[in-house]
């Protein structure tokens, strides 16, 4: 929630950025018709210029509705065109023994390894983000985890080298992973999803019914 309007820029508008009213942060920033704002804007003259660049669509008469403009109304959770990549995201494996120690690498980034969408906000709030979840599920050196970025599907990650083994695409988001069968079978060279029957064929068979329960 950014209020420092004055430091706002287009292009923070551009990329999804909420100008929200310093006088109630709840509400995005509107400006009214014929208002000493609306000719600050028009004009960029004086202290109260507000919004600089970043309430530009408010200069265009069709941007009013019902005598109000929204600067942004295109922005955070609400944003329509939102595009979405995994590639600076994806998972992280955690060395609970190594953090505690402090011991370097007790965090490894597996970048391109899925990511989940973002929720809408709670409560009143216009276009604000709410909590998000990604669950998961180990076996052994397996973990299974969800995501919906680059595509809805099921992310394997090797714990052992903690890098991604694979992922499996599937029709409809999933919510969790109910079952990953054990495997510490340390010399599949496969690399494919053929870790045991037993995963491939328990672990999507659990996903789908899920799937096809709650979506």
């Amino acid at each position: 929630m950014l209020n420092d309007i004055g430091k706002r820029s287009e292009e923070d508008v551009n990329a999804g950025v909420c100008l929200y009213d310093p006088a109630d942060n709840s509400k995005l920033l509107r400006i009214t018709k014929d208002s000493d704002e609306e000719q600050a804007l028009q004009t960029g003259t004086g202290e109260t210029a507000p919004y600089y660049n970043a309430c530009n669509r408010c200069k265009v008469d069709d941007n009013f509705e019902n005598g109000e403009c929204t600067c942004t109304p295109n922005c955070g959770s609400c944003q329509s065109d939102k595009s979405s990549s995994d590639s600076r995201i994806g998972s992280y494996c955690v060395d609970l023994n190594g953090l505690i120690s402090e011991s370097a690498g007790a965090i490894t980034h597996i970048p391109g390894a899925g990511a989940v969408n973002t929720g809408g906000g709670y409560g009143s709030t216009e276009c604000a983000y709410g909590r998000t979840y990604r669950t998961h599920k180990r076996g052994g050196k397996y973990d299974a985890s969800v995501a919906n970025v680059p595509d809805d599907s099921i992310v394997i990650v090797d714990m052992s080298t903690q890098t991604m083994k694979c992922h499996v695409k599937i029709d409809g988001a999933p919510s969790r992973v109910l079952y990953v069968p054990p495997n510490n079978n340390e010399n599949d060279e496969s690399g494919a999803l053929s870790l045991n029957s037993s995963f491939f064929k328990y672990s999507l068979v659990f996903v789908g019914m899920l799937a096809s329960m709650v979506f």
